[in-house]
């Protein structure tokens, strides 16, 4: 929902696991199925709050969209705000950083070629059935986002006429409904269940290319994107949270980085059929090839995420 744009938010997100508060080399088990599963955490906060992530779950989903939308609306506001936010935050992880506990020295491991670790982390994505049905969905949720986010400055000013500042207030919206899933994600995933959290989100993203695409008032756009914001923020911490579960902490790096791969591949090949959509659509073109496709995808995968055995706390 999903990184755009959410950068897993980036609706359709790299994260990276945070160190252990025990410096002992974790067991890697294999459940009955034989898929491999990396070791439960002594923290569970460490993999339900959100994770530290590339920018981009829904621009690219694999960490909270509302960042870059939120730096669309500084922009708006004045010049230079984004960039000294973006610094005052590398200041501040910078801090946090420190403040870790220490895990102990890193288990070796044994140098391998750039090729061959792409290989590697590519390949156990594709045989994890669970995992690769997300990586599956954000492919095709990250087209169907990056058509319209790369061309939702159209579709502003010319279905809801609204241009400069209100578009930036229009991001902002997603931004806003971003922050308040990111806050109720923890409660309601252990409340729920991350199996209906996911089904839910692949119907809330459908419905708002549908919405989107029947409204022509700014009111009404807003509060469509402010409930997709509270969605992206829930999707990006329910799956970072399951790769980080499932995925063994030696392969953890590699693994991610494929997953990101299909999550930013899905974002550029729907920025560039945005444009041709809206040549030949108008500028709803892109959300109802979104409803099309994102409406196919729940039928496929929405009872795969609905039953699929995801790890609790």
């Amino acid at each position: 929902m999903g990184t755009g744009y959410r950068l897993s938010k980036p609706r359709k997100g790299c994260a990276s696991s945070l160190p252990r508060s025990s410096g002992r080399r974790p067991q890697q088990t294999r459940p009955a199925g034989g898929t491999p599963t990396a070791p439960r955490t002594s923290r569970p906060w460490a993999v339900t709050s959100h994770s530290v992530a590339t920018p981009g779950d829904h621009g690219q989903r694999n960490g909270p969209i509302h960042t870059s939308h939120l730096g669309a609306l500084l922009f708006a506001l004045a010049r230079p705000l984004p960039f000294a936010a973006d610094a005052v935050s590398f200041v501040v992880g910078a801090l946090l950083l420190l403040g870790l506990p220490s895990s102990g020295a890193p288990a070796a491991r044994t140098p391998g070629s750039f090729r061959g670790d792409i290989t590697a982390g590519l390949r156990w994505l594709l045989r994890h059935p669970r995992l690769r049905t997300l990586a599956l969905c954000m492919v095709v949720m990250n087209v169907t986002l990056g058509g319209v986010m790369a061309t939702l400055v159209i579709y502003a000013g010319r279905r809801l006429g609204i241009t400069g500042a209100g578009y930036g207030g229009l991001l902002a919206c997603v931004a806003v409904g971003s922050v308040a899933g990111s806050l109720i994600a923890g409660r309601l995933r252990r409340a729920v269940g991350p199996d209906r959290l996911l089904a839910v989100g692949l119907v809330v993203e459908t419905a708002t290319h549908l919405s989107l695409a029947l409204v022509s008032v700014p009111v009404a756009a807003a509060v469509v994107l402010v409930v997709f914001g509270v969605h992206d923020g829930i999707w990006g911490i329910v799956t970072t949270t399951a790769r980080q579960q499932l995925i063994p902490e030696d392969m953890r790096g590699r693994v991610q980085s494929a997953y990101l791969t299909f999550s930013v591949g899905g974002h550029a090949v729907g920025a560039f059929l945005g444009g041709a959509l809206v040549a030949r659509g108008g500028p709803t073109g892109p959300l109802w090839f979104g409803f099309a496709v994102m409406s196919l995808l729940c039928l496929l995968a929405g009872p795969f995420l609905w039953r699929a055995d995801w790890p609790s706390d």
